[in-house]
């Protein structure tokens, strides 16, 4: 069996430094072992790598959360085939294409993805990040938003948002360890891409929110037990809690 983790890491670890590498992110990518679904193909100077794991077992939600994260790798894959191919010159360095999924937790009921998408073309780098965890709720699978994890109306993004700003503030970490009148504001939309793990709600930050791209992925780890006032009782996170 192939350790999906170690194989398939490797491009995340390309643009990774133990200096700002989210250790919990890391520890709960390297908690899982299983095999990985890959597909790549390089011609003339472009080289292009999308792969996403197999999760073990036959349960209808990891065979549905397998199809979607084959499909997911499919699609970038072939959309970046045709990006390549409308290219008008093809530098000699470049360009390079990938695109990863990484399972981050898993319970018999709930699984949590985290992936990005990373791009090199005439020598300037994009990324974009993502998180997706899908809930069997009896016999339907859902792909939760922030909005099915807690009571509606119970300010919960006011909330998350003074908590990572606060502790970035502390921190002084990425942009916030410049001038006081130059701190970056955080918006609602900056929390919608997320994933959960057991020890809590970790928000992935998009590029340029809080630090550079080539410093990321910049991510915030929020404990459940500071969550809990805004925690649905019939939503998925009482399965973690």
């Amino acid at each position: 069996m192939k350790l999906f983790y170690v194989l398939f890491l490797l491009p995340l670890l390309a643009f990774s430094d133990a200096e700002w590498t989210p250790l919990p992110l890391q520890e709960a990518i390297n908690s899982f072992s299983c095999e990985g679904y890959k597909k790549e193909t390089s011609f003339g100077n472009v080289t292009i790598q999308c792969s996403s794991p197999i999760l073990d077992g036959k349960s209808p939600l990891i065979a549905y959360v397998n199809q979607q994260m084959k499909t997911a790798t499919e699609d970038h894959f072939n959309f970046f085939t045709t990006q390549a191919n409308s290219l008008d010159h093809i530098e000699e360095d470049g360009p390079e294409f990938s695109y990863a999924l990484f399972p981050v937790y898993q319970t018999s009921n709930l699984i949590s993805i985290y992936g990005y998408a990373f791009q090199v073309r005439y020598s300037h780098g994009s990324i974009s990040y993502e998180g997706k965890t899908y809930w069997q709720n009896g016999n339907e699978i859902i792909e939760l938003t922030l909005n099915d994890l807690f009571v509606k109306g119970s300010g919960y993004r006011q909330f998350l948002l003074q908590y990572c700003e606060n502790h970035f503030k502390a921190s002084g970490y990425g942009y916030y360890s410049s001038l006081k009148e130059m701190l970056p504001e955080l918006y609602s939309e900056d929390l919608d891409i997320f994933v959960l793990t057991k020890q809590g709600l970790m928000i992935v930050f998009r590029p340029y929110r809080v630090g550079g791209w080539a410093d990321g992925p910049d991510t915030l780890l929020i404990p459940y037990i500071k969550l809990k006032e805004f925690i649905d009782a019939f939503g998925p996170l009482q399965t973690i809690l």
